[in-house]
């Protein structure tokens, strides 16, 4: 099932490539790669990795197309929380690469399947790569760029609820790894979709 997975993986391989037309130009190449299992009836264990590099094709890159950890991919930390930042203004900058690998664990509940409620808890990690071309312009200007190359990672509870309108998620991760002092923390999310 490709929407609530039980058992089973799958591996996935991307690449955008911009530059054909328009004005943006760059290539992005992503992985990803996901396994389930259910070790007891009920208990749905996930883990989810991916990982993604970009880089400017005689151009530098936007802030905007340039990978952001926090928020989906590392609960716990703000949208865009764990990305390098002006040191002057705290902008995210983002970064040129990334890597995360995300766990969770389903439990039953015991309650009616109709009624759609599953408790969960899970654990994020995630690392980004600094901004070169912003880092390399800091250096000849005299801007400072907070960056940390440092793995962040967090861990908490959740309940995902099958809602009349789609599927809801709300994620508390009162547990986090290696903050850095730039960094923002958002331990309680909610949000709409599927995780995995």
């Amino acid at each position: 099932n490709t929407i609530e997975p039980t058992k089973g993986f799958y591996v996935s391989l991307s690449t955008d490539l911009a530059g054909l037309g328009g004005s943006e130009r760059y290539v992005r190449v992503g992985l990803g790669a996901g396994w389930y299992a259910m070790p007891i009836k009920g208990w749905i264990l996930g883990v989810n990795a991916n990982a993604g590099y970009m880089v400017g094709l005689g151009k530098n890159l936007k802030i905007y197309e340039r990978y952001q950890l926090g928020g989906d991919n590392l609960r716990g930390f703000d949208d865009f929380g764990a990305s390098a930042r002006d040191a002057s203004t705290e902008d995210a900058l983002g970064g040129d690469w990334i890597a995360t690998v995300s766990a969770e664990l389903k439990i039953p509940l015991g309650l009616p399947k109709d009624i759609g409620i599953v408790p969960k808890i899970f654990s994020d990690w995630g690392v980004i790569g600094a901004p070169k071309d912003l880092v390399r312009r800091a250096a000849l200007t005299g801007l400072a760029i907070d960056y940390s190359g440092a793995i962040r990672g967090s861990a908490g509870v959740g309940i995902e609820w099958e809602s009349p309108v789609g599927p809801i998620r709300l994620d508390y991760a009162p547990f986090i790894f290696n903050r850095q002092r730039f960094d923002d923390i958002s331990r309680f999310r909610v949000n709409f979709g599927q995780k995995f």
